[in-house]
């Protein structure tokens, strides 16, 4: 072998070291490490290329990189920074269940400052705000527009608000109007286009007809994978559509009317829904161009045509009125 020869072969070698080309049970190994991979973890197998470009999609949408499928430099260099130990993605069990004790966390060295400063430039006086019955602090779990433009808002207890145009109506117990409704519902939602009425708690829906008869159960399909957080809200995407949009703390997914989730359409709320804030606690359809979401005791009002929020306010002067107040929604 002549000298030139064994100059190209190290150049190579040298190459390739300095290009840090991942290896693919490196790649795998990062994967199941922080949830995104579940096959083969902890084996001496490797995954499935369908389930290992699921993954690393997955991964670099969280991550805001291109999603590609691939592991390109720019995502090697994201793998390579010194991050937070835990999990992106809870597991499936983990998402369902309201018992688990708090994850570990790798809290890494600590901050060596003892002594803290601070400096106050300007203050406002704040400006008292008049007492509202506590009536008009409700803790909303989900919310539904009936067929008949009545709100049903579902809070705690297995109760029911029934809300008109002119304010608060009546509360009864759930069971009363939707008999074999679940209990601590996530979310509710009405398909107009079918006369349906859907309840969600975790993977499991209960569908109710237009006279609130239970018609049965549906499961979410498609795996612990296809949602990566407990739904928070659901909407129909259009107000004669079938598909909807289920709403976690921070992303959101659209669902066909059978249960399957569709894959690919993950998204942050942030970048879908201008101005709503995250870990909503319901939304409603209202009508062709306006959903309201709820937080606490707010609403925010948003335009779909204009893609953001255009109003917002106290939900008690707004929706139930009397005592509350009267204001604009």
């Amino acid at each position: 072998m002549n000298s030139a020869m064994i100059f190209g072969l190290l150049t190579l070698v040298v190459l390739y070291s300095v290009s840090g080309e991942k290896t693919t049970e490196q790649i795998e190994t990062y994967l199941c490490k922080y949830g995104y991979l579940i096959e083969n973890c902890n084996t001496n197998r490797l995954a499935s290329e369908e389930n290992r470009i699921y993954a690393i999609k997955w991964w670099q949408m969280f991550s805001n990189l291109e999603v590609t499928g691939d592991i390109g430099p720019a995502d090697e260099e994201v793998m390579d920074k010194r991050r937070c130990a835990c999990e992106d993605v809870m597991q499936k069990d983990e998402v369902m269940n309201p018992e688990l004790q708090p994850q570990q966390f790798n809290l890494g060295p600590k901050w060596r400052k003892t002594a803290l400063t601070w400096k106050i430039t300007k203050f406002t006086r704040p400006t008292p705000r008049p007492e509202i019955p506590e009536f008009c602090n409700v803790q909303i779990q989900a919310a539904v527009r009936d067929f008949d433009g009545t709100l049903f808002v579902f809070t705690q207890g297995n109760y029911v608000m029934r809300i008109t145009e002119t304010g608060f109506l009546d509360r009864i117990r759930t069971n009363n109007l939707f008999r074999r409704a679940p209990w601590s519902m996530d979310a509710a939602y009405s398909i107009p286009s079918l006369g349906r009425t859907y309840f969600m708690r975790g993977q499991r829906l209960w569908e109710f007809d237009r006279m609130r008869n239970p018609m049965g159960t549906i499961l979410v399909q498609g795996g612990p994978r296809t949602m990566p957080e407990r739904p928070r809200a659901v909407i129909a995407t259009s107000a004669s559509g079938n598909d909807v949009e289920v709403f976690g703390s921070g992303i959101l997914w659209r669902m066909k009317m059978n249960g399957e989730v569709i894959v690919g359409s993950h998204r942050y709320i942030s970048s879908q829904y201008s101005g709503v804030p995250s870990m909503i606690d319901a939304a409603v359809r209202w009508d062709s161009r306006t959903v309201y979401f709820f937080k606490g005791n707010r609403y925010y009002r948003y335009d779909t045509s204009r893609r953001t929020v255009i109003g917002e306010g106290d939900f008690g002067p707004a929706f139930l009125k009397g005592e509350c107040g009267d204001a604009p929604r």
